[in-house]
């Protein structure tokens, strides 16, 4: 048997998540990397890049907007963090793991986007 593993966390796939392909060479051939369900959701992650597509925005345009959007998100953590005494809520609980998933996802895009063709 075939053991996939994501490229994103390494884990081997138990199930089937996502394929992307890097942009096409000189020859027409394109690398393919497999994501596991957990690193890869497709909603959260592409509509804001598919706006930023949309505006005739470059490739580097969109990696310094999900860089930005990483550095906010990182900083609303490190706010949370600061009210120790909030960490029994689980709304607290529920943003700071809502905040990381996010950070996780586009860490994993902006790793991609860095691949070599």
């Amino acid at each position: 048997m075939l053991a996939v593993t994501c490229y994103s966390c390494h884990q081997v796939l138990d199930v089937p998540g996502a394929l992307v392909f890097g942009p096409p060479d000189e020859h027409d051939n394109v690398k393919k990397y497999h994501l596991c369900v957990e690193c890869f959701n497709p909603t959260a992650m592409v509509t804001p890049l598919m706006k930023l597509r949309d505006r005739g925005t470059t490739p580097s345009d969109i990696l310094n907007y999900m860089e930005s959007r990483i550095a906010v998100w990182k900083s609303s953590m490190d706010e949370l963090r600061k009210w120790p005494e909030s960490r029994q809520s689980p709304s607290w609980a529920n943003a700071m793991q809502s905040l990381q998933i996010r950070v996780e996802e586009y860490q994993a895009i902006i790793k991609i986007f860095r691949l070599p063709a």
